[in-house]
């Protein structure tokens, strides 16, 4: 025996929807954020950068009354949009979202979550269900049609601030992937706000008023640039000024936490045995 490790609680990602993470808050502050808990729900541990941002908490709701007090919703990823989109309209929490978004909340959609933003959702060749179109929330004024061919690529852009509240984070960068099928054809009244730089063309886009927004880039909070505009943003709102404090990114905090549990081993262990 060269030791015993204790259990320990260390904050890394979750492989899957198995996790604890669901029924716990992350973070401290002022400023709620609720994301929507999807029954396919995936790629939810882009929030976890969310969550480190100074002055944030993040939530998962289940039903409309988790929106109730939520300054920013998030729509996460999934694996199967359409079948999740109805899922939350039967349990009440689309028009959560959409009464969210009128009142000048902030409503941000990642992949799967960008995609219900939409007017329509065309799947005339069943690629995610079998229903042939499903409407959308409605909040961004573009349709998403299904192909069978899923665009996965490493992502990398560029913020287009503008003359909205994204202007403090006006060039600043994100790196990331794609995964998901779809294509957007956008129409009047959405802004660009994400330009990709590996590639030409725009992966996120935005309403007029700015408070509804959508990419289809996983990895949009983890510098922290854009995690910090958003709790900024939520702050002016509640009628609060900017919290100070840098914010770790989601690469310091993995570091963090793998220093902790490589010294938890160490001290269980006895290392000249194990060399």
């Amino acid at each position: 025996v060269a030791g015993v490790i204790p259990w320990t609680e260390v904050e890394l990602e979750d492989e899957d929807s198995v996790t604890e993470r669901f029924r716990r808050v992350a973070g401290t502050g002022d400023v709620e954020i609720a994301v929507v808990r999807l029954p396919h729900i995936s790629n939810f541990t882009d929030f976890q950068a969310l969550s480190l941002a100074v002055g944030a908490r993040v939530r998962y709701a289940e039903k409309p009354a988790d929106l109730e007090n939520a300054d920013v919703v998030v729509l996460p990823g999934t694996k199967n949009t359409i079948e999740d989109l109805i899922a939350i309209r039967n349990r009440g929490m689309d028009a959560a979202v959409v009464r969210h978004a009128r009142k000048g909340g902030l409503v941000i959609g990642v992949c799967g979550g960008y995609q219900m933003l939409a007017n329509g959702l065309p799947d005339p060749l069943h690629v995610e269900s079998r229903v042939t179109e499903v409407a959308g929330l409605g909040l961004l004024n573009m349709n998403v049609e299904f192909l069978p061919e899923k665009t996965t690529v490493q992502a990398a852009g560029t913020i287009e601030g503008g003359n909205s509240w994204l202007s403090s984070v006006d060039g600043a960068t994100v790196d990331g992937y794609e995964f998901h099928a779809g294509a957007n054809t956008c129409g009047a009244g959405t802004v660009p706000w994400l330009r990709l730089s590996f590639r030409e063309g725009v992966d996120g886009v935005r309403n007029e008023r700015g408070n509804v927004l959508g990419s289809y880039v996983h990895g949009l909070f983890d510098n922290g640039h854009l995690a910090r505009a958003i709790v900024d943003r939520a702050r002016a709102e509640k009628g609060l000024s900017a919290r100070g404090g840098e914010s770790l990114t989601l690469d310091q905090f993995r570091e963090r936490e793998f220093d902790r549990l490589a010294d938890i081993v160490r001290a269980s262990l006895d290392m000249d045995f194990v060399y």
